[in-house]
């Protein structure tokens, strides 16, 4: 890729890289907030970056070398099962061209690979090192880097808002770990209500409640809108079945 390629990153305008722009225009949005009332379930779409959060937070819960030591994680034991919505696929992919910053070697010393972790919904490696691998005689991961990429879906983000019936988009997630049966409950960030299809504002004083398993199988959509980063390649990606609460 030359500097003279008009799709090359440096002939393009500062704001229209990664969420730049996207980012300023929510913080414009979020200069007046409001509560939301009550207590519901309902439909949340999180952000590339809170989709990331999320994925690192099910994958470090139920399939890093802490938890297959353990034998403690929920996903252990479940190769080749289905653990996710089929609309999920998720890779740890750093020689992806779309990946700028990557891993070169595992720390274990392995040249890295890519590798799927998730097709379309089935659980297909652990995240093992290799002396994980070799206590727990299980397949090694083919990386030891965090060079996301899950694979765009066939909604728009904005159809995915225009069917949301009540629910939250939702930014960043600030809480603790997760507990070890993947039990989440942390205050909404940069989050936005929606309503019949319509956003209505930004949000403050709001909590989501759901459990990390469950909620990969609650996948209702998957934008084919993708935020590449250099460091990520991420969707937006829609799940039902959320508790929101407000004031």
């Amino acid at each position: 890729m030359t500097s003279s390629d008009s799709s090359s990153p440096a002939c393009r305008p500062f704001l229209e890289l990664g969420r730049v722009d996207k980012d300023l225009q929510d913080a414009e949005d979020s200069l007046n907030p409001m509560t939301v009332d009550g207590k519901f379930e309902g439909e949340v779409i999180f952000t590339p970056a809170c989709a990331a959060q999320m994925v690192y937070y099910a994958l470090s819960n139920f399939i890093s070398d802490s938890v297959i030591l353990d034998k403690t994680g929920l996903w252990f034991g479940k190769l080749g099962e289905q653990v996710a919505s089929e609309q999920i696929s998720i890779g740890m992919k750093p020689w992806d061209e779309r990946i700028i910053d990557h891993e070169v070697h595992t720390s274990d010393g392995f040249r890295s690979e890519n590798f799927m972790v998730i097709e379309k919904g089935v659980l297909k490696s652990y995240l093992a090192s290799l002396y994980v691998s070799n206590k727990c005689e299980v397949p090694r991961a083919k990386n030891s880097g965090f060079d996301l990429v899950i694979e765009a879906g066939e909604t728009s983000y904005q159809d995915m808002v225009k069917n949301m019936k009540r629910g939250l988009i939702v930014g960043a997630v600030s809480c603790g770990q997760p507990s070890a049966n993947g039990e989440l409950s942390g205050v909404a960030k940069n989050s936005f209500y929606v309503e019949n299809g319509e956003i209505k504002g930004a949000v403050m004083e709001t909590m989501i409640n759901c459990n990390l398993a469950e909620m990969f199988k609650n996948v209702v959509s998957v934008s084919e809108e993708v935020l590449c980063d250099g460091g990520m390649v991420v969707p937006y990606i829609g799940v039902e079945h959320v508790v929101i609460s407000g004031k």
